[in-house]
């Protein structure tokens, strides 16, 4: 059975769902291509070294785990800095790593039925497997980071029932393989840390209480280690998300509307066949009533299935009552992994269906001991598996069509248009979306119309100056620029794009200032360095031009622009 599903798990994610040619979708162009980490132009120690988007703008993120997954999957593909990415390639990588995880997972429940007598819940791993849900992490490339963080989860829980009460040191070996699968999941994802207390219980549960002592003092010295390697790139331990959704609202106030958002998410779970927008935003709660209706009714259906759970373990006896109690603990599992998402500390987005992952892991349990309540009104157990079967294969017929939203860029914000019509934001990233295509004329027209939604925004009016700017319309494009630099002055593409303007128009000490606040919002991003570098080479300041392109090749050893620009720089002297 656990053959079977593996490889029904491959071949749904895989050839059922990635087309010939696929796109990146979302920020995965952003996130490969430019990277000097992940197209080989810096050491792979320099993940370790930077945050996960240092290339474009630093977001407080540590991730070098899936930055090198990233980097092996773009050193497979075609050479030189110039080419495509093998978009193909990344996708595959991510169909195999969930199935891994399932084949993980599913080998831990198979020996936890033999040990333990608890029945292996494949209903729960089934929708793991086969949930369309799972596309925001398995068909998008950038999920590759809750993948990661997964399969830290699925490495622990296998290797908590490898461990035995007679060895003769089982807190050690539990505290070995907790420090490996939180450091795994830790370093692909900062949700990795609620592993800490998860594997701790579960190993106490398996092979006793020095197990479980020693699995809580590895997963925290893995928490310890990951967080001095974090301030020592970050110069900070602890995440942060200052520009969150949320930020600065009341603790009251962003537990209701980050629970309003998880209500969505389990709308999502039980609906495999519907379609939903891929992500929710907070316009989505504010616009319309019911936020506290929706909070309520997600914290009533967690008393309800916890009721059901404990009913079960108290009037039933042999392998039902282990089932229900697994359940029950796997329920409390994924209250923890829920609990840092539900904005208790103001996250960077809201809500996505990539939330969804780390609970579907743990929920196994849960999920089928709850449907085998729920279907405990059919005496025929053929009947209710055959209705088990039928719930996996609705999931499976969905996923191609999940799966299509993430086939490139314009399809997953062509995703969010009948929900978010009135959004710029959406209307910005399909100008991005087409102007990547080449159809220049679709993206001016979707670049103006997120700048007749929202005046103020200042993406859409630097995209315009930077169409001006290819155009060869340099006062066209000055009037956008600088539009868009009022608009938003802590916007570093602008500020660049605007130094680039002022360069050709030969205004050097107006094109340095520009390009030195670009600098210093984005210092991770070496293509400002080399223009900092040509505007203070052209103000007659050879040396801070030296200085500055050296940076840029610092931070990029693969430009050969600022390579040039540097001997030129030179030869000046």
């Amino acid at each position: 059975m656990l053959a079977g599903l593996v490889l029904a798990t491959l071949w749904v994610w895989g050839p059922s769902s990635i087309p010939p040619d696929p796109g990146p979708s979302f920020d995965d162009r952003e996130a490969i291509v430019g990277n000097p980490v992940v197209d080989g132009s810096l050491p792979a120690v320099a993940a370790f070294e930077r945050d996960y988007w240092h290339h474009i703008e630093d977001a407080g993120h540590f991730r070098p785990l899936a930055s090198l997954l990233l980097r092996w999957d773009r050193r497979q593909g075609p050479d030189g800095r110039g080419s495509e990415p093998d978009w193909r390639r990344f996708r595959l990588t991510n169909v195999a790593l969930h199935g891994l995880i399932v084949l993980l997972l599913g080998a831990a429940f198979i020996r936890l039925d033999r040990r333990q007598g608890v029945p292996v819940p494949w209903i729960g791993l089934g929708l793991l497997a086969l949930h369309p849900v799972c596309a925001d992490v398995v068909a998008w490339i950038s999920g590759r980071t809750s993948l990661v963080s997964g399969l830290g989860a699925a490495v622990g829980i296998l290797g908590a029932t490898l461990l035995s009460r007679r060895s003769r040191a089982p807190g050690l070996s539990a505290a070995a393989v907790a420090f490996l699968a939180c450091g795994l999941a830790l370093l692909g994802k900062e949700d990795g840390v609620v592993l800490v207390p998860i594997l701790a219980v579960l190993m106490g549960r398996v092979a006793g209480r020095r197990a479980g002592l020693g699995g809580l003092a590895g997963g925290l010295a893995a928490l310890a280690v990951v967080a001095a390697l974090r301030h020592e790139a970050l110069g900070s331990a602890l995440p942060s998300s200052p520009s969150a959704p949320l930020a600065g609202i009341p603790l009251f106030d962003r537990l209701s509307v980050g629970l309003a958002a998880w209500w969505r998410g389990l709308q999502e779970l039980a609906t495999p066949w519907a379609t939903w927008p891929p992500s929710v935003q907070l316009a989505d709660l504010q616009s319309s009533p019911g936020t506290w209706a929706r909070a309520a009714a997600l914290i009533l259906v967690g008393l309800v299935a916890t009721l059901v759970l404990i009913r079960r373990t108290t009037r039933e006896v042999g392998r039902s009552r282990g089932q229900a109690a697994a359940g029950l603990l796997s329920l409390g599992a994924v209250g923890l992994a829920m609990a840092p998402l539900v904005q208790v500390v103001p996250a960077g987005e809201l809500f996505a269906p990539r939330f969804l992952y780390q609970p579907l892991i743990l929920g196994s349990y849960a999920a089928a001991a709850l449907v085998a309540a729920g279907l405990s009104v059919l005496r025929s157990q053929g009947l209710r598996a055959a209705v088990q079967v039928g719930i996996l294969l609705v999931c499976a017929a969905a996923v191609p069509d999940a799966a299509a939203v993430y086939t490139g860029r314009a399809s997953f914000w062509r995703a969010h248009l009948p929900a978010h019509a009135s959004d710029p934001r959406v209307w910005n990233d399909l100008g991005n979306a087409a102007r990547e295509a080449g159809d220049l004329a679709e993206a001016r027209a979707a670049f103006e119309h997120a700048v007749a939604l929202d005046p103020d925004y200042s993406r859409p009016r630097t995209n315009l100056g930077t169409l001006a700017l290819a155009a060869g319309d340099l006062i066209e494009a000055e009037l956008q620029l600088r539009a868009a630099v009022a608009a938003g002055p802590d916007n570093p593409v602008a500020r660049a794009n605007l130094g680039n303007v002022l360069l050709r128009a030969e205004a050097y000490e107006e094109a340095v200032a520009e390009y030195g606040r670009a600098v210093a919002l984005a210092p991770g991003r070496g293509a400002y360095h080399r223009g900092l570098g040509r505007a203070l080479r052209g103000a007659g300041d050879r040396e801070g031009a030296r200085a500055a392109l050296e940076r840029a090749l610092a931070l990029d050893p693969g430009d050969e622009r600022a390579r040039v620009e540097l001997e030129r720089t030179g030869a000046d002297r």
